[in-house]
Order: structure tokens, then C-alpha cells, then sequence
């Protein structure tokens, strides 16, 4: 493979093998990198998440337990 004019010589950020420039690629890290090392991002890592309200929204305080003795009655 004779080089053209001004196609240099880089190493793969990856595997470490010398490739052209021209044959090479910057991945999605910024890494130069040789045809067969390139790879492309995930868009799963793109989606941005739902933020939920997870507060009540009319909150109450919990009443306080009344123990009666067992022989009372209560009329209602």
C-alpha cells in the first residue's frame, strides 16, 4: 500500500497496529482507532430519564394510637 502525499502513519488506540490515517477514525471517546476497533455509542446511554414526583401531595400526620381497657364500652 504506497502512502499518498500527506497520509501519515498513526497507531491504533486500541489494538497498538500502525494503519494510515485515512483507514483510521475517531470514535465517540475520542480515540483514533483502526476500522476493525471502531465502534459506535450505545443510544441507550442517550436517553435522559423521567424524573417522577414521588412526594404525597397532601400529606397528614399519622394519629396517635388511644388504648381503652378492655372493659369500656363506647357508644357511638
Amino acid at each position: 500500500m504506497a502512502g499518498r502525499h500527506g497520509d501519515w502513519w498513526v497507531i491504533c488506540d486500541i489494538c497498538g497496529f500502525k494503519v494510515r490515517r485515512r483507514d483510521a477514525r475517531k470514535n465517540w471517546r475520542g480515540l483514533i482507532v483502526c476500522k476493525d476497533d471502531f465502534e459506535i455509542r450505545n443510544q441507550q446511554e442517550l436517553i435522559r430519564p423521567i424524573h417522577e414526583r414521588f412526594a404525597v401531595p397532601d400529606p397528614r400526620p399519622r394519629p396517635t394510637a388511644v388504648f381503652i381497657d378492655p372493659t369500656e364500652t363506647i357508644e357511638l
